[in-house]
């Protein structure tokens, strides 16, 4: 329950196993994981990145780009006694949501969000009120200056989802986008170019190097974006990191939205760089951060409302609307980060 706590009281924590602080200082590698996870979350920033020549003026050290990683977790499928009730879900979907939003351009921060259960698709009107947050914070960051260019990546989405994302996420941004604009920046049209790149780890494609007679992962640094990708779509494959074990499984980049008319290797170049900036580690991970931190900050939702609800004495307690469903905005405020004195924090590091 310690993260709840956290959440509830606005104090940062970092949980250290008492074996592990016993070894760190025969193992530097321990050490230095400690130590960077300590910074990050003091508002601090361990290392800069330089990107390929491709992505230097797209960049987020310019302070002009922001970068939006969202996902969502769902929780497990209701028992069988309360399906046969009909009764209502009280385990939500959680939104994580991740953005280059504090005073460095280069640090992601983020927080959750509690929606309907088993929605893929983000209600719309909590993307509106995410968004507006994300541009206030970004907004303060820069001295009052408003992103350029908006590159947004999703993750957890199929194929068959893209029109859903471009259609009814992707417009939601805009629209908080535009509310902010003309409330906070005197900007009665603000439209940036938005750039959407959805990453999907879920397929069946796998790729190996040939050495001789045998068969070897990828390298890293691998990008593949021709012969065996889709024509109708603009499509990649990249492994940013080393796979230790087992066989490598390449993401899927595609870039269904390009009002910045990003090259190929413009593209390519940013989120291969968003794989370098982890922070905790000097290492590539195998997706770009904003999905990672993102995917991160759902769990942290999920386990942070598990535990208030071991706290509150079981969902009887939860708060709830006339219909007798739960209200996921007044769980969301209790427990969320938004405009709080962690807001600008990477509490989840």
């Amino acid at each position: 329950d310690l993260k709840l706590y956290e959440a509830l009281h606005r104090i940062v924590t970092q949980h250290i196993h008492g074996s592990r602080a016993r070894e760190a200082p025969k193992k530097v590698a321990t050490l230095e994981n400690i130590v960077n996870k300590l910074n990050c979350k003091n508002f601090g920033q361990c290392y800069g990145i330089v990107p390929e020549s491709f992505a230097t003026n797209k960049w987020i050290s310019t302070g002009k780009t922001l970068i939006i990683g969202y996902d969502v977790c769902h929780p497990e499928p209701q028992p069988r006694h309360e399906r046969r009730m009909r009764m209502p879900p009280t385990q939500p979907s959680v939104l994580g949501i991740s953005f280059n939003g504090a005073s460095c351009p280069e640090t992601f921060i983020g927080d959750y969000s509690f929606q309907e259960p088993r929605k893929e698709q983000v209600t719309s009107s909590i993307l509106e009120e995410r968004i507006y947050w994300i541009l206030s914070l970004f907004y303060g960051s820069r001295n009052g200056m408003l992103p350029e260019t908006v590159i947004i990546t999703r993750d957890g989405v199929s194929e068959g989802q893209f029109k859903m994302v471009m259609e009814d996420e992707v417009e939601a941004i805009r629209q908080g986008m535009r509310n902010f604009g003309k409330a906070e920046a005197g900007t009665d049209n603000y439209s940036p170019n938005i750039v959407c790149i959805i990453a999907c780890k879920r397929h069946n494609k796998r790729f190996a190097v040939e050495n001789g007679h045998s068969f070897g992962n990828c390298l890293p640094l691998t990008v593949i974006d021709r012969d065996i990708t889709r024509p109708d779509t603009t499509e990649f494959f990249m492994q940013s990191h080393k796979i230790i074990k087992g066989t490598g499984k390449l993401p899927a980049y595609s870039m269904p939205i390009n009002e910045a008319n990003l090259t190929m290797d413009e593209a390519q170049s940013l989120m291969m760089a968003l794989c370098f900036t982890h922070q905790i580690v000097n290492q590539a991970i195998s997706i770009p951060e904003p999905i990672y931190q993102a995917d991160e900050w759902a769990k942290r939702g999920r386990n942070n409302f598990r535990a208030m609800l071991r706290r509150v004495g079981g969902k009887e307690r939860l708060p709830t609307l006339d219909g007798g469903s739960v209200d996921w905005n007044r769980v969301t405020r209790r427990l969320c980060y938004m405009d709080t004195e962690l807001e600008l924090t990477r509490a989840n590091a």
